[in-house]
């Protein structure tokens, strides 16, 4: 019965769909912006050299590097009136422009690593070890706020298609015809809606994986996750890799929840339309209010389902921020329980 479900749903057009979203989405990601400038480039240069945990040696060039690219930058107005009146020759002139170009280039580049050993540094009475890690490549894949609209929809329309498709066939009104039938298909869908859309969600986050990790060449997996900036915060001893599996885990089930939630409301709103619309902005509109209720945004379904903006989004210390991180799914239980109990409710009226 449950594989059934799930076979009316994934036919072959369907797959196909989901087949071209996924090419689109990965499509979509190579216009986006890539770290090509001077300044990045050799801020890699940087991270390649200083990689890992810091060390003494590792502190000391930094401290060098930072003070020998000031020295040159503070010589620039001096060196130049010096040329300009004839105290220094032009070979000496264009050395000092080799090292000013050097210098110039640098800039941004050594005060970014500086930020980042400072970063490392505030953690030395905790008990995580940041590590000199590329953050400008991680970051892009822990987008903490980006707007996953190919997932929303696929979320929106598989989990009212399942009713959908039962309204189409005139079905409907005959699997409503008996108690048991309603109760159990209801039971049925549901599930098999779980598995489709956990699933998708699961599918689309390892192929975003897969795409960053050949394309931007991430790497230090071993290292804690509170090497990238936006998990500072984050109360649970993990190395990247975990982070990158928990945060699979955690996107695969809060789209089953969602789901869950959005089929119940498909059963509650006959209409196909206004079913799929009602369901879309649940999911989008959050997105547009965040600055201005930013409290209601953090307990809508969308930061969780984003997984990182309700990780990162924590407060207090200790097992108060664990609950504090968690929290997020408590809400969206909440309504699932509720969107139950009316399905259930409006079942039972019928057979009365």
């Amino acid at each position: 019965m449950l594989f059934s479900e799930i076979k009316k749903v994934l036919r072959l057009p369907l797959l196909l769909g989901i087949l071209f979203l996924l090419i689109f989405r990965i499509v979509t990601f190579t216009f986006m912006e890539q770290f090509e400038d001077a300044a990045e480039d050799n801020y890699l240069d940087y991270i390649e050299q200083l990689g890992g945990v810091l060390t003494p040696e590792k502190e000391s060039f930094i401290y060098e590097e930072q003070k020998k690219i000031s020295d040159i930058l503070e010589q620039q107005e001096q060196m130049e009136s010096d040329y300009l009146n004839d105290r220094i020759t032009s070979k000496a002139y264009e050395e000092y422009n080799d090292r000013l170009f050097y210098a110039e280039g640098h800039e941004d580049a050594i005060n970014h690593i500086y930020t980042d050993y400072e970063y490392i540094k505030s953690f030395e009475q905790t008990g995580f070890r940041p590590e000199f890690i590329n953050y400008l490549h991680w970051d892009v894949f822990f987008v903490p706020d980006s707007v996953d609209l190919v997932l929303i929809f696929c979320l929106t329309f598989f989990s009212c298609y399942f009713f959908s498709m039962e309204r189409t066939s005139n079905m409907w009104k005959v699997i409503h015809a008996a108690y048991c039938g309603k109760t159990s298909i209801i039971h049925t869908k549901i599930l098999a809606c779980i598995l489709v859309t956990g699933t998708i969600a699961g599918i689309f986050y390892l192929a975003d994986f897969i795409y960053y990790l050949i394309g931007l060449e991430l790497n230090q997996f071993s290292a804690d996750i509170q090497s990238i900036r936006v998990f500072s915060d984050f109360p649970i001893p993990l190395s990247i890799g975990q982070g990158v599996f928990f945060l699979g885990l955690w996107r695969a089930a809060a789209a089953a929840l969602i789901s869950a939630v959005l089929f119940l409301i498909s059963y509650l709103i006959h209409k196909d339309r206004l079913n799929f619309l009602v369901c879309f902005a649940l999911l989008i509109f959050p997105v547009f209010i965040k600055e201005q209720l930013e409290t209601i945004y953090h307990v809508s379904f969308y930061p969780l389902l984003n997984g990182v903006s309700a990780m990162t989004h924590s407060s207090g210390n200790g097992t108060d921020q664990m609950i504090s991180i968690f929290s997020g799914w408590l809400p969206a239980i909440m309504i699932f329980i509720f969107a139950y109990g009316l399905v259930r409710f409006r079942v039972l009226r019928k057979k009365g």
